[in-house]
């Protein structure tokens, strides 16, 4: 594993130990050697998993569609920034640069994400570990529905066992790099 795709929100207001989490995931990323592919956002979430990153001289790359770009300086960019046309070209990008993905806290764009990666899973398009950083329980009810819809017929039973959930990063990344291919397993 040598780059981990990480979906967050990207609002500016979210609690603080939501964004010291993202600071820290950022950290640990770049200690174990591992680059940062993201949305390329310089606020919350996603800004401060950047500079968490940034902190320790990690890897960043930022994957920006066109209508995002607006009038930050270049102190508000981290690491190499790509700019693309559109979301779904963004999408494609995040999912064609990394090894492994990784969800932390935030909105309807962290949650479009992750359930595209994982349903491409479930349709063996992709294979590469995903998994959640559960800050503050923050994904409970979304692993609740998986539990419900794969008891209930709607995902396939591996599925939730696949999707690997863990409160601390460095131990998430670990799983991740020693994951069985999730293509193998659903």
């Amino acid at each position: 594993m040598r780059a981990v795709a990480v979906f967050c929100g990207a609002g500016p207001a979210v609690p603080a130990h939501y964004a010291q989490a993202a600071y820290r995931f950022g950290q640990t990323l770049a200690r174990k050697g591992l680059r940062l592919v993201y949305g390329g956002g310089a606020q919350g979430l996603m800004g401060a998993v950047a500079r968490g990153a940034q902190s320790e001289s990690g890897g960043i790359l930022g994957i920006r569609p066109a209508f995002l770009t607006g009038p930050e300086s270049a102190e508000t960019r981290f690491g190499e920034q790509v700019v693309v046309a559109d979301m779904p070209t963004r999408k494609a990008q995040l999912m064609a640069q990394a090894d492994a993905f990784v969800a932390l806290p935030g909105g309807l764009g962290t949650l479009d994400e992750l359930l595209e990666v994982l349903a491409w899973t479930q349709l063996g398009l992709i294979r590469k570990p995903t998994g959640l950083l559960n800050v503050a329980d923050h994904f409970a009810g979304l692993l609740h529905w998986l539990e419900r819809a794969a008891a209930e017929g709607f995902v396939r039973p591996a599925m939730p066992r696949s999707l690997l959930v863990e409160t601390d990063g460095a131990r998430l990344l670990e799983r991740l790099d020693h994951a069985e291919n999730p293509g193998s397993v659903l």
